[in-house]
Parts: C-alpha cells; structure tokens; sequence
C-alpha cells in the first residue's frame, strides 16, 4: 500500500464520520445523554450552540461566533504548537486561555472522550452545510476518487464546484459530455495545483498577524490521480482504441507529467513508485513500431532521473552549479520540515560529487576537481543562514531548518554563526536558546576538528532521524 493510499484511506474516514454525525441536537443527545450538559457547559464560556440555521456572518462574528469561541478554542488544544510561540523569548499572555482551558475539560478532550468527539462532529457538519454549503460525504466520495485533499486549498473547493454542477446537470466527475475540453481542464488544473502545494502548513498567531506563519509544499499523493485523469479524460475526450496510454490530444502531457513525477518521486526517496511509473513510461510511450526500447528510456531509473537532474552540466562549474542547486534544495526542504526529500537532495549531490571528482583524469590538467564535499556542504549551509531574514516568516523557517538538521552538519557550522544567531534572534525577539540550541559535545568537537569538520568518505549523509 503506498503512502498516497494510507492518507486517502485516513481522510476518508475523517469526513465519513463527519457525515455520519447527528443533524439537530435532540438526536445528538439521544445517541450521546451526556452532550445536553456539555452544550449547556459551553455557553457558560461564549460558545452557544441551538438548531437555528448558522449563517456566515454569525459563525465568523468576532464577539460571539463559533469560529472564535469554539473551534479557535478546539484547535489551539488539539493541533501541533506553532513553532513561533516556542522561539519568542517573552509571548504576548493570552486573556484567552482560562476559557480554552474550559473547553478541554468540558469535552474530556484529554481523555479522548466519545460524547465530546461527537459534538465536535456535529457542529464540524452543521458549518460546513449552513456556512460553507458543502456536504460532508460529497466532500468524502471525492477524497475517495482524488486522493487527501486539504480542503483549506482553493483548489479542492473547485473540484467539489465541478462536481456539484455536474451532478446539476445529471452526469458525474468521472463521466460526462457536454463541455468536455473546459471542464477536464478545469479538473486537471486543480489536480496539478494540489501537487504542487497541498501540503499546507498554517500557525496562525492571532495577537499579531505579522508573526503568523504559512508554507506550500508538493504533495506527492497526488501523482496518481493525476495520472488517472490523464488516462480516463484523454481517452474520454480523444478515444483511440488501439493506442496504448491516452489519445493524441493529452500525450506529450501525459509524457511531461510522467517524466517530473519520477524525479519527484525519485529525489523523495519513494524509490518503489518512481519505479513503477518509469516502468509505465517506458513500456507505454518508450517503444518504437518494431518493438523496441526507445534509447531514451534503455537506461535505469537512477540513469533516468541523473539525466533529468544533469542536463546541460558536465563542467566544472556547471558541475557545482549543479551540486550547489541540490544542496540548497536540501535546506529548503529540511527548512519545511520533509526530511526524506532533503537528505535525498544531500545524497544526491554527495554522489554526484564523486562521479564528477572520479571523472577527472590525471592527464587533465585543464579540468579541476571539485573541493571536498563536506567542505561544499558546509559552505553552502553557513551562506543559507548568512541572508538576512526580512520577515518572521523567514526567521521561523532557519530556525525550523536547524531543528531538523543531522548533528554531524550543526557542528561544523555553529561557531561560524554564532553571532548571527544572536543578532536575528535579538531582532525578531526569539530566544536564541530556544531557535538555535547549541549541539551537544561542541567542546570536544571543538578540542578534535579545530575550525573545520573532519573529512567523512563522500558517499556517507547522515540521516536526521539518526540524531533524533
């Protein structure tokens, strides 16, 4: 089973429960006796809840609506802590915070309550059909069929519009014929919109909207949806029955989006489905007329992907443009916290590096090889942190970056930044302590390595999750 399906599987079952949830009160209360005291228990603290239909403006009223008194409460308590409460040396107080401690304890939150889930169903189905106008277990069937939407995306909010004007217009998501271009344009649109960024991270900090923080990262999990509309829609709208892949129309497309997705996958450390998709690739569009293995795809996957990677490279400075590139896409991706893509990225360059390095003759005096790697890694990463962050968006993301790099790379760079650290820190109001811990044993990395890292073998990147 692949991660996309674990997820799918997961959201299902979240927004399935929802539109299983109880519709009035009377029969919440009757399935769960003990939720009459909890309503009653939570208007004591602003959060009323009735059977009277919830428009927008009451749910998002900043006095007394439901967005502010109950599921701001309810998500302050449940989610991860944003990373910028941890880092401010001296937070705001939040007068808030008796009342959600309230809600907690009204909903036995702590206890993982049943009568308490249950209400918070209730009311998560009773907003998204009067305020958002949406039903649950649509919202459900299309997670099904697409894949684990965030539905904060616009883009998932589009394809439920899609699909709630072609069941107006009695056809389905997966079938339909008037206006066929627009419409599997407009699905693969947001299909290609939630791969590349529905992995949204949002931490919110409502006493100052300047340190609020949000991100958009690829979401791998929707490759194949993607490649599933590509084969029902390309055929639906230019059928070739003896054609192997999808019609004419939608081919090199589908060639294009093929190719990214293996390197996606393939830089992910999905290795498994990078190789089922080349192995797709290359049997649907790789052959000739006589049968043959096109030499563009007569190459291993790793081959295949390097190709992708390195194409244009081969000198000694487009090799460590080449190398420079990967690393940083290491940071970047470390910085978001997806610690398979940026030790991916760093095993990557430490391995192009060597083939680069080996390459080079003793008889070619002309061609230089390249510095030692971890010299390049190290460089690279003290330039990283070395631009100024000009917003708390971008302070958040070095100290986020930090949390999740190996020990063996922290060490070698800490020294050097030190005092950068401080001053960021100081204009940002972050305890440096706290955004940029010192690593433990500096003093006998110190005493042992001097003021660069000890050489380790090219082909060595330690993992994160080793010095967890």
């Amino acid at each position: 089973v692949s991660p996309g399906e674990v997820a799918k599987a997961a959201a299902y079952a979240r927004l399935h429960a929802i539109a299983q949830a109880p519709d009035t009160l009377d029969e919440l209360y009757a399935q769960y006796p003990e939720t009459r005291r909890m309503v009653a228990e939570l208007a004591k603290i602003g959060a009323v809840i009735n059977d009277e239909t919830l428009t927008e403006e009451e749910y998002w009223n900043e006095r007394n609506g439901l967005a502010f008194k109950f599921f701001y409460r309810y998500r302050r308590l449940t989610d991860p802590p944003a990373l910028m409460r941890e880092l401010l040396a001296n937070p705001e107080p939040d007068p808030d915070e008796p009342n959600r401690r309230r809600l907690g304890e009204i909903l036995k939150l702590d206890e993982h309550d049943p009568a308490g889930q249950a209400l918070v169903r209730f009311l998560q189905k009773k907003v998204l059909r009067e305020v958002y106008k949406m039903d649950a277990q649509k919202m459900a069937d299309l997670t099904a069929l697409f894949g684990p939407m965030d539905w904060r995306m616009v883009d998932a909010h589009s394809l439920y519009w899609v699909n709630e004007g072609l069941i107006a217009g009695e056809e389905t998501i997966s079938k339909f014929g008037n206006d066929k271009t627009n419409t599997a344009r407009m699905i693969f649109f947001s299909l290609r919109n939630l791969m590349n960024k529905n992995r949204m991270v949002f931490e919110p900090y409502t006493t100052d909207v300047n340190y609020a923080y949000i991100n958009f990262n690829p979401d791998l999990n929707f490759i194949e949806p993607m490649h599933q509309a590509f084969l029902n829609y390309g055929r639906m709208i230019d059928p070739e029955p003896t054609a192997k892949g999808v019609g004419s129309t939608y081919r090199t497309a589908h060639v294009n989006f093929l190719s990214e997705a293996i390197r996606l996958l393939y830089l992910a450390g999905r290795f498994r489905e990078a190789g089922h998709y080349y192995q797709y690739l290359r049997e649907t569009y790789g052959r000739r007329e006589d049968g043959s293995i096109d030499p563009t795809y007569a190459v291993s996957l790793r081959d295949f992907v390097d190709r992708q990677v390195r194409e244009g490279a081969g000198s000694y400075r487009d090799e460590r443009l080449r190398i420079a590139g990967m690393l940083n896409s290491a940071w970047e991706a470390l910085s978001r916290g997806d610690r398979t893509a940026g030790n991916t990225y760093l095993t990557e360059a430490a391995r192009a590096h060597r083939a680069y390095n080996e390459s080079v003759g003793e008889e070619e005096v002309l061609k230089m090889k390249l510095p030692p790697f971890r010299e390049m890694e190290t460089d690279s990463l003290v330039e990283w942190f070395r631009v100024p962050a000009v917003n708390t968006f971008m302070a958040v993301e070095k100290a986020r970056l930090w949390r999740n790099l190996p020990l063996s790379l922290r060490r070698p760079v800490y020294d050097r930044l030190r005092d950068g650290f401080k001053q960021e820190c100081e204009a940002f109001g972050f305890d440096v302590a706290r955004a940029y811990p010192e690593p433990e044993g500096m003093d006998e990395y110190r005493a042992k390595a001097g003021g660069r890292a000890a050489e380790k073998p090219d082909d060595f990147v330690e993992t994160p999750a080793q010095n967890d």
